[in-house]
């Protein structure tokens, strides 16, 4: 357990640090060049290059020791994120010097995240890992409240420099942590094959398991139908019906109040069918924008999103230690690569639509048609056989009799989720 509490205190310190930065890199943008698009464009440089090279993470996560990975992308975001401090310090921050900083910053955090959930596996038996990513989520979602918070008092004190300087300091503990970290061997490695034949072979081992293809893709349109949506029109619900900026800021606090008990439950309990329990609580999600569409009073709203935040936090542990436990650990970052890339394709799009849908059909329809998109979406996805019958502590089979054995239970079963071209796309920031 040791190699697990230095991999979570190591995760605790990044995440605190990135948790820090949304709001310091703000105001650090506006202070140097007091413009909101500038701003646009420097968080836009930073999470383009996550989605596009985090494939390229899972790839080399699979054939590296992901502890080197990780350690390494500390490294780099230490770096980059102390010089980007430093040039705030020294008021001189060119905005092609930003875009590149957190460019870096960006792609280095592509390379963590696969290695992160593959090591996981490596330093716990299976029968603890799902109580450990619960424990991790439980974590994250504390970080969520904590960061920004130091950083409003950070910056009612200081300069946003300084919060810079703690996020890069963060990473530097991070890679300290990790380094006292020794994972179990990943076995005989196999034989070197071409990075594009890696990146195919990851990709096939997400489209011959029906779980997994269909239950990304149910996790991609809830970024697109349900998160994009609570984000767009829950601030404007709550301007325009429930008396401003205050009630939208209840709903947010209780969206990350109700994130740390859905990862506490997580850890507490075991579902002998966990797909099941994922799909089961994903139902629940939806209410809040019901609610957002009568509008309901703030109060009753504050719940609905605390059930939100509880259900992704929940489904989020679950599905991350289902993967872990029925994808070969030798594939194991690259799958979970596919899983976070689903789940930023679609958000970007449901975020840039959003509003003008609802100004065509108006705010209302919009959210209940959201509503009953992803209804329909998650128990299709429920009705699959494979997702009663797979087993939270079923012995991990072959690789080649588990993909076949999938696919010939369910071939027969074609449906709107399994049975479509739809082969992609995840919860990720579901919640994550």
């Amino acid at each position: 357990m040791r190699d697990y509490r230095n991999l979570f205190f190591a995760n605790m310190a990044s995440f605190l640090g990135d948790q820090v930065v949304p709001v310091a890199l703000a105001f650090a943008v506006l202070q140097v060049t007091g413009s909101a698009s500038a701003l646009g464009i420097v968080l836009l440089s930073r999470t383009v290059p996550m989605a596009l090279f985090v494939l390229t993470g899972g790839v080399w996560a699979d054939r590296l020791p992901r502890q080197l990975i990780m350690v390494g992308s500390d490294a780099v975001r230490f770096v980059s994120q102390g010089i980007f401090a430093a040039l705030i310090f020294a008021n001189h921050a060119p905005m092609w010097a930003m875009v590149v900083l957190q460019a870096v910053h960006g792609t280095a955090t592509a390379f963590y995240r696969p290695a992160s959930s593959g090591l996981l596996a490596q330093v716990l038996p299976r029968e603890l890992r799902q109580r450990g990513v619960g424990l991790m989520y439980s974590m994250a979602g504390l970080t969520h409240v904590a960061g920004p918070a130091i950083a409003g008092v950070l910056l009612a004190v200081t300069s946003p420099a300084w919060a810079l300087a703690i996020d890069a300091a963060s990473f530097a503990v991070s890679a300290f942590l990790l380094t006292r970290v020794s994972p179990a061997e990943r076995g005989p490695a196999k034989e070197r094959q071409s990075f594009v034949r890696d990146l195919a072979e990851g990709w096939n081992e997400v489209i011959s398991r029906s779980w997994l293809r269909s239950w990304i893709l149910n996790f991609a349109l809830f970024q697109f139908a349900l998160l994009a949506v609570f984000w767009v029109l829950g601030p404007v619900v709550a301007k325009t019906s429930l008396g401003g900026g205050t009630a939208w800021a209840i709903m947010s606090a209780s969206v990350g109040m109700g994130s740390l008990l859905g990862s506490l439950v997580a850890v507490r309990w075991h579902p002998k069918r966990p797909l099941v329990a994922v799909g089961g609580s994903l139902l629940l999600s939806p209410a809040v924008l019901l609610g957002l569409a009568a509008p309901a009073p703030v109060y009753a709203l504050a719940g609905m999103s605390f059930l939100f935040g509880a259900v992704i936090a929940f489904a989020d542990a679950i599905w991350e230690s289902v993967m872990q436990n029925h994808v070969p650990e030798r594939v194991l970052s690259r799958v979970i690569a596919y899983d976070y890339l689903g789940s930023t394709v679609l958000r970007p799009i449901g975020l840039a639509v959003v509003g003008s849908v609802a100004a065509t059909i108006t705010t209302q329809v919009t959210l209940v048609g959201a509503s009953v998109l992803y209804l329909a979406v998650t128990l299709a996805a429920l009705a699959m056989p494979i997702t009663w019958t797979l087993s939270s502590h079923a012995p991990l089979q072959p690789e080649e009799a588990m993909a076949s054995a999938d696919l010939v239970e369910t071939q027969p079963h074609v449906g709107p989720v399994s049975g479509t071209s739809h082969a992609a796309p995840a919860l990720g920031e579901r919640g994550r």
